[in-house]
């Protein structure tokens, strides 16, 4: 094993040892103090001290989001791979006006726009409207039914017109 991946794996267990003992509650100056006595202070970076457990310990937890991310993109695909499956099996059925295969397709696209997220965007655009900022036009367009995104994004124009 040559000099540079050595240091790289002894730093890898570094960053481990001191994740760990900040998931067991002790603090940085501890976990600094272990690590020296641990690796031997000539293992390690120049001055290790509370600021480097800090880097080591936000290092491992960005390594964490990074493979969580990852492994929830893959669960939503797989999930989405799984609805366009179960759509297809139904898809014919639902065009030939089978009010059961409707069913099933709708309750399909429900959760399809849960995965991806559609309906907690609309409603983030919902929640966060500042009705000080709508024309008196738009208030009585709300008003009357219609709904906060046509009434912000369609300028009050109808499909087909």
């Amino acid at each position: 094993m040559n000099k540079t991946s050595w240091r790289v794996l002894r730093a890898q267990e570094r960053r481990a040892l001191a994740f760990e003992l900040r998931k067991a509650g002790n603090n940085y100056r501890d976990i600094a103090a272990t690590i020296i006595w641990e690796f031997g202070a000539e293992n390690l970076p120049k001055s290790y001290d509370c600021r480097q457990v800090w880097m080591d310990v936000n290092h491992e937890l960005k390594q964490l989001r990074e493979q969580l991310a990852s492994d929830v993109a893959a669960v939503r695909q797989m999930e989405l791979e799984r609805l366009d499956a179960m759509q297809a099996a139904i898809w014919d059925d639902a065009l030939d006006g089978n009010l059961g295969a409707i069913e099933k397709m709708l309750k399909l696209m429900k959760r399809r726009a849960d995965v991806v997220g559609i309906d907690a965007a609309a409603q983030h655009i919902i929640h966060n409207v500042d009705l000080d900022k709508l024309s008196y036009e738009q208030l009585e367009r709300l008003a009357a039914g219609e709904s906060v995104f046509d009434v912000m994004f369609n300028n009050g124009e109808k499909d087909g017109s």
